[in-house]
């Protein structure tokens, strides 16, 4: 579940963040995650292809799991859409720690949210914006183990 937080809300930047910083995000995602997982009935092996960065994962309850973080950081809306401001607001943080990669971060919700993919469920529309997210990280050579500083 960690490998799948930093790839959402972190997406691994090239700069390192402070251990102090990382360890105090990590451990409110995780709080997070595991209500997620709790709400959308998800079990461990649904879990599992997120931890591995399968985007997108083939169970419904793991795709749901990805839309309850990304409602729960009013990414997302209840009617289903992107909010990019609060996505913005969401990774305000990380400006003060790393400009880089919040620059880079910014980057990533422009691309995402210019053609966003919405359908009829939420926990489709939210997979599909884990896709694009994991496809712009890698298209610009992002790595998670590149963002903690020892």
């Amino acid at each position: 579940m960690k490998s799948f937080i930093i790839l959402t809300l972190l997406c691994a930047g090239t700069n390192a963040i402070s251990t102090e910083f990382f360890e105090k995000v990590m451990n409110e995602l995780h709080a997070v995650a595991m209500a997620c997982v709790k709400q959308e009935s998800a079990t461990a092996n649904d879990m599992v292809e997120l931890m591995v960065h399968k985007f997108p994962p083939s169970t419904h309850e793991a795709k749901c799991v990805i839309a309850c973080f990304y409602e729960h950081y009013h990414m997302m809306t209840p009617e289903g859409t992107f909010d990019k401001q609060a996505t913005i607001d969401a990774f305000n943080p990380l400006k003060s720690e790393d400009a880089d990669l919040y620059d880079k971060m910014l980057k990533i919700v422009d691309t995402c949210q210019e053609n966003p993919q919405i359908f009829e469920d939420r926990c489709e529309t939210a997979s599909a914006m884990a896709v694009c997210v994991k496809q712009q990280v890698e298209a610009l050579g992002l790595t998670s183990n590149s963002i903690i500083q020892a």
